[in-house]
């Protein structure tokens, strides 16, 4: 039965208003929806490679940088690994320092992201590059909350997340 009425089945019911474009999707601002267009899904994927046995900083170094400011650090680098001025926290995220496990996410992929949470170990910071797409979050509280449960300390991206309410209930700085 269909729309609470005994007379109506799935099979009678008429959708006359409602077309399908796979190349439009919605976006919702402000209280209101208007249509995008969408980008194409990864039509020939890369080769998925997981370094798993690299060469980490000794628990001795890492606790040393901890204490130390992101300024000062990206000072020491000249100027390598700084992040672009959009990346920003979600919420009240708190300071974090870790390895990081850095992966690169094709649009609208996450594959990438599963092959790091495989790869990350207790006290690892994961790094998502999404190379500039926006249409697709590439984590919400799902995935955060496997980062977490992998011992990750943060989660970091340029890509966009999705369910910042449960993020924040996670707890893993994103």
């Amino acid at each position: 039965q269909c729309c609470n009425n005994p007379g109506a089945s799935l099979h009678s019911f008429k959708h006359s208003s409602i077309s399908v474009d796979p190349t439009i999707g919605l976006r919702y601002r402000g209280g209101k929806s208007e249509q995008v267009e969408l980008k194409q899904m990864i039509t020939d994927p890369p080769i998925l490679r997981i370094r798993r046995n690299f060469e980490r900083p000794s628990p001795d170094t890492v606790a040393a940088l901890r204490s130390a400011a992101t300024g000062h650090l990206v000072d020491a680098m000249g100027g390598a690994g700084a992040l672009d001025w959009r990346i920003k926290p979600l919420g009240d995220s708190a300071a974090f320092c870790g390895v990081a496990i850095t992966c690169d996410a094709g649009p609208a992929d996450n594959l990438a992201v599963f092959g790091a949470l495989e790869a990350a170990k207790p006290g690892d910071v994961i790094i998502v590059a999404t190379t500039g797409h926006r249409a697709a979050g590439v984590i919400g509280d799902l995935v955060a909350g496997m980062a977490r449960n992998c011992g990750a300390v943060a989660f970091v991206t340029d890509g966009t997340v999705r369910d910042s309410a449960g993020l924040q209930a996670v707890g893993l700085p994103i």
